[in-house]
């Protein structure tokens, strides 16, 4: 294919200028040099769009490495607590069969004895992972933090006397007193729970910067009141009709920086942290921070589950190693932009270098010429890389406007960076040109070598 063009041209010679053999620069069909410049032009700017494109995109991966959470999580792990079905253990180390440790449990307690004997056993663990060397917070929440597991909640606002409650929706997690200081979340007004709040299931909220700015703009959201449908009694997936959700009234008491509290590229419009008694089925998840590796820690608490009852069963997972797994897929997508971004500088250069040695080729002549009347070596460079980078320069432009119509695919990948990335379209713009001023150089300057004597009988 990309010796179509070329065959169809030479398949229609002109026999007057063959014969005359006039193949120096004064004699050059125009169409050829017209074809092979345009050629050079579409390498380059093709280039530049997949440059354009890697770049932005390598620029994102290191975006999402160093984005701010909003939260610290290094050495800091979550432990899913759950129970083992009886049949995954052993008769003799069977709790309900007289087993060590365990609250035994005869057939026909139904689910809800269960779900307490879970939440008391989730309690014992995390009173002796607070008992353990080098730990330093343990909290417990019912969703883990940059797990994707969050979702929203119904949230209403009291109206001005008269008129209707506005029903909203919001992000939240039911959280302890000490998550704030296990993930390190900073508060920037008010307080955070106490944990007489925390183990009375006290009314009172906790929300992000963003949910105040939103809720009440220009306004203190201290002691606001903010009707949440996730803290009634009854439950808001129980309810087909929402507009008779019971919304259990929250006070608001303490206002924290906005965080990403579901994936690290979603940044929450709005967060609610509610209070999670200790005793609550639904906090599934310990939080733990560590004052070093948690590697150690981690360990342990395999160990300490079965030791407090064999059918307790937890899984242990760092939060980073998390962040790790939603970054792979921008990892990879840099990668291969940043493949075929070079490839085709590969094959531009290649190009563009190819077709300064074939002018200098032809024009072999015009050169002995000039330099027999006194040109100079830098003359006859800067005569080749004038043409060279009018070239590049047309590329280039035609290249950043094929980059920002490419750019606009990549906005659903892009975290907190613009499509028209200045840094990004100035640096590839600058990189390319230099490349392309290399590519014309190495064949100029051959050119200045040239003997007059010998490139005027040159045929």
């Amino acid at each position: 294919g990309a010796g179509l063009a070329p065959a169809l041209q030479a398949s229609k010679p002109e026999l007057t200028r063959a014969l005359k053999d006039e193949g120096s620069t004064f004699g050059q069909h125009l169409s050829q040099a017209r074809l092979r410049s345009g050629l050079v032009v579409a390498q380059i700017a093709v280039c530049m769009a997949l440059l354009l494109a890697a770049g932005l995109l390598v620029r994102n991966l290191q975006r999402v490495r160093t984005i701010d959470t909003g939260m610290n999580t290094k050495n800091v792990f979550a432990v899913a607590v759950g129970l083992r079905a009886l049949s995954e253990v052993p008769a003799d180390r069977d709790p309900r069969r007289g087993g060590r440790g365990g609250v035994v449990d005869a057939g026909g307690s139904g689910e809800k004895k269960d779900a307490t004997r879970e939440s008391e056993l989730r309690r014992q663990l995390a009173d002796r992972l607070r008992a353990m060397p080098g730990v330093v917070a343990v909290s417990q929440a019912q969703q883990q933090p940059l797990s994707g597991g969050m979702g929203n909640t119904g949230v209403t606002l009291p109206g001005q006397p008269g008129e209707t409650l506005q029903q909203l929706e919001a992000r939240f997690n039911f959280v302890s007193a000490e998550y704030f200081e296990t993930l390190a979340i900073p508060l920037t007004r008010g307080r955070p729970f106490t944990a007489q709040e925390v183990n009375a299931n006290a009314p009172v909220v906790v929300i992000s910067e963003a949910t105040a700015q939103r809720y009440w703009p220009g306004a203190d959201p201290l002691s606001k009141q903010l009707g949440i449908a996730a803290g009634s009694e009854q439950p808001e997936s129980d309810v087909r009709d929402k507009a008779a959700i019971a919304y259990r009234q929250y006070e608001v008491i303490g206002v924290t920086r906005d965080a990403r509290s579901r994936w690290i590229w979603d940044k929450d419009e709005t967060f609610l942290y509610m209070p999670l008694p200790p005793t609550s089925p639904s906090g599934q998840y310990l939080m733990v921070r560590s004052d070093g590796d948690p590697a150690p820690v981690m360990n342990m608490v395999r160990g300490t589950a079965t030791t407090i009852d064999p059918l307790l069963r937890v899984s242990v997972r760092r939060i980073e190693e998390t962040l790790a797994l939603q970054m792979a897929p921008f990892r990879a997508i840099a990668w291969l932009s940043g493949v075929l971004g070079i490839l085709a500088l590969l094959l531009a250069s290649i190009g563009l270098y190819g077709v300064m040695s074939f002018v200098v080729t032809q024009r072999t002549r015009e050169i002995g010429i000039r330099v027999a009347l006194g040109a100079e070596p830098v003359d006859v460079v800067r005569m080749f890389l004038v043409q060279g980078l009018k070239l590049t320069a047309i590329g280039v432009v035609c290249g950043v406007l094929g980059g920002a119509l490419i750019s606009r695919l990549l906005v659903a990948v892009l975290i907190d960076l613009s499509t028209l990335d200045p840094v990004t379209f100035i640096a590839v713009s600058v990189f390319l040109t230099v490349v392309a001023l290399l590519a014309i150089l190495v064949p100029a300057r051959r050119a200045t070598k040239v003997d007059p004597l010998v490139a005027l009988r040159y045929e």
